[in-house]
């Protein structure tokens, strides 16, 4: 992706050549611009009077705090594996923690859980279309428990997404697609 076709890829373009980044750089992606982001990701489609979401951004100083949450939450790993994910944490330029209200009713959740993805996956479009690249990272209920707790996520509220930010250099190539003829079902009776 160069600077240079930035401004004229059409959504469908975005669409195509998002990738998850994993490696980053180390230059930091100001705050100012993941609130823009946000500003506009927001505009995802919800079917309650409210939207379901909210966000803790943790960059700069703050990064340390989560790392040392998401160590202690894989004690159980080998030291190797510790050290690894520590080396591989601290290259995290920007976490976004994408928190989801749980609501006691099945449908109200499931409404809530799909609109809260749509979300997140404006915030990739977004990033993307700036050339700020994203994994999302979903987690089980053992690992993010003591994070939920320490970051003030309250007991009724779902990490529906960890997202790790930054820039990159490389884009990955894209994996494969099933065509459309094989997963496309049309009853026209």
């Amino acid at each position: 992706m160069s600077k240079r076709n930035r401004g004229a890829r059409s959504l469908a373009d975005l669409i195509r050549e998002r990738r998850t980044i994993r490696q980053f750089r180390s230059d930091p992606v100001p705050p100012e611009e993941l609130q823009e982001i946000l500003q506009t990701a927001i505009w995802a489609p919800f079917h309650n009077q409210k939207e379901p979401w909210r966000f803790i951004l943790v960059y700069g100083n703050g990064r340390q705090r989560v790392i040392k949450l998401a160590l202690q939450a894989y004690s159980h790993l080998p030291e190797a594996g510790l050290k690894a994910l520590e080396q591989y944490l601290q290259t995290i330029p920007v976490y976004l923690f994408v928190i989801m209200e749980e609501s006691n009713q099945r449908r109200q959740w499931e409404d809530d859980l799909c609109a809260t993805s749509a979300l997140i996956h404006n915030i990739q479009l977004l990033a993307w279309e700036k050339e700020i690249g994203m994994v999302w990272k979903t987690y089980d209920d053992e690992v993010i428990q003591p994070i939920k707790a320490e970051l003030g996520i309250r007991e009724q509220e779902k990490v529906v997404g960890l997202l790790l930010i930054g820039y990159f250099d490389q884009v990955p190539r894209a994996k494969e697609r099933t065509p459309l003829n094989e997963i496309l079902t049309i009853w026209n009776d």
